[in-house]
């Protein structure tokens, strides 16, 4: 059911300028930093989420059905992670509860946007910020490549220390001709990552909007979306630019008509080929990421992941778990890789569990994981059929190749940056229902 909008200007006015305010502190503020154990973006999280409560008691949102959908399914998932933890084999019920904090935090971020962003208005005020954060953190990763510096990174941690952990080492890193990698706002290159991939989709999405293809806003686009490419190839992850790679071919694919894709393919490879002319010295860390299941093609100059590595680690993983039935068919715990690291250090094998694959069938076992991953993905792939109209198809596809290109990312290096994945897709899907109705009213 859709309950229509009669939410009182200073009310429009606080939710705008409280989330763009969110934005903020959640993009530029790095996780280290803390305010008597809870960083700000968490205290204010907190907050949207109680505001974005009285709202819907006081009936003012639009698109009920879709914040009833998102919520029935929020508490059908919770309920069945929730009970993971009776079953699991090394950690107690207090010690995962601690841990259950952060899924509900997670969660929050879709929910007070689904909530909150209710006008055209809404939309292109979020849009605009997003836009402004990418120029910044962007610029500011350009500065940090040619300088070799990370000084406000440098600066935070002198007063919020990340114990036993060396962020500098990133900056002098060589990595298939790349002096050094960008972690810019971060505290880690494959965190910049993460957050690069869910802006990259965010920029593809809104360009397809109407107001936005004129020629002021197409110029923009470019440019922003050309220097979010670069930081994320200055990043040096490569499982970054792979997944997005296949959620771009995705689109090119089911999007451009038969000229357009001509017309893009044949700029493609001019701009692959001018690169590789003129930056032999990336060569390699092209082929690598081309050739990715190939380790002889990083000839032995890129460290990091490779097949091999990875193989070694799925076997590790089911070496760990092999104690008992209970381990591997429930996990060890909601929070135990945390706890481990904590303890240990790196794991000899697994070293950072980089990937939802080995931290998920380690904490959550193999039928913890299918609940906790693929029912997730899944229910978003079905909300994004529910954009079935055939004006809504380029929509459907961008967000398509969002949830594809960010599940690649997870299998290979990590849920970085999940609670900005999921709030950048209820935005755009929440943008799309308050756009087409908007284009509706216009054509009456």
């Amino acid at each position: 059911m859709q309950i229509k909008l009669k939410k009182p200007k200073s009310g429009f006015l606080i939710s705008k300028y409280l989330l763009g305010l969110f934005l903020i502190i959640y993009i530029l503020v790095p996780g280290n930093v803390k305010i008597y154990s809870f960083s700000p973006s968490t205290i204010l999280s907190y907050f949207l989420t109680v505001w974005a409560l009285f709202l819907l008691v006081n009936g003012w949102y639009k698109y009920g059905s879709c914040i009833y959908e998102f919520c029935k399914f929020f508490i059908f998932y919770f309920v069945g992670l929730f009970a993971l933890t009776f079953l699991s084999s090394d950690l107690t019920l207090a010690q995962q509860l601690v841990y259950h904090k952060s899924t509900v935090l997670t969660f929050q971020f879709p929910f007070f946007i689904l909530v909150l962003v209710n006008t055209r208005q809404d939309v292109f005020f979020v849009y605009k910020t997003i836009m402004v954060l990418c120029i910044i953190v962007c610029s500011y990763g350009f500065f940090c490549y040619l300088d070799g510096s990370n000084i406000y990174i440098e600066v935070v941690n002198l007063f919020f220390p990340i114990e036993s952990f060396d962020y500098t080492k990133y900056l002098t890193e060589e990595r298939g001709g790349l002096e050094g990698r960008v972690s810019s706002v971060t505290t880690n290159p494959v965190f910049y990552a993460g957050m690069l991939v869910s802006l990259i989709y965010s920029t593809i999405y809104f360009y397809f909007f109407e107001p936005l293809k004129r020629n002021i806003y197409t110029i923009l686009f470019w440019a922003i979306l050309s220097i979010l490419f670069i930081n994320l190839f200055l990043t040096g992850t490569r499982s970054g630019l792979l997944s997005v790679f296949f959620g771009l071919t995705f689109i090119y694919v089911r999007v451009l008509k038969i000229i357009s894709k001509l017309r893009v393919g044949i700029i493609t490879v001019i701009i692959f080929t001018a690169i590789l002319a003129f930056f032999e010295k990336y060569r390699i860390f092209f082929e690598s990421i081309i050739f990715f299941w190939n380790d002889d093609r990083s000839a032995g100059e890129i460290s990091g992941s490779s097949t091999g590595l990875r193989v070694n680690q799925l076997i590790g993983t089911f070496n760990l778990l092999s104690s008992d039935l209970g381990s591997l068919l429930f996990g060890k715990g909601h929070g135990w890789v945390e706890l481990y690291i904590g303890k240990y250090g790196m794991h000899p094998v697994l070293l950072g569990f980089e990937s939802i694959i080995f931290s998920g069938v380690i904490q959550y076992g193999l039928v913890g994981f299918f609940w906790v991953y693929p029912l997730l993905f899944y229910y978003l792939l079905k909300r994004t059929r529910s954009l079935n109209q055939p004006r809504s198809k380029n929509y459907r596809i961008v967000l398509q190749a969002f949830l594809a290109s960010y599940a690649i990312f997870s299998l290979m290096t990590g849920n970085y940056y999940w609670p900005l994945f999921l709030g950048c897709f209820a935005f755009m899907f929440k943008s799309w229902l308050i756009m087409d109705k908007s284009d509706k009213a216009n054509e009456i």
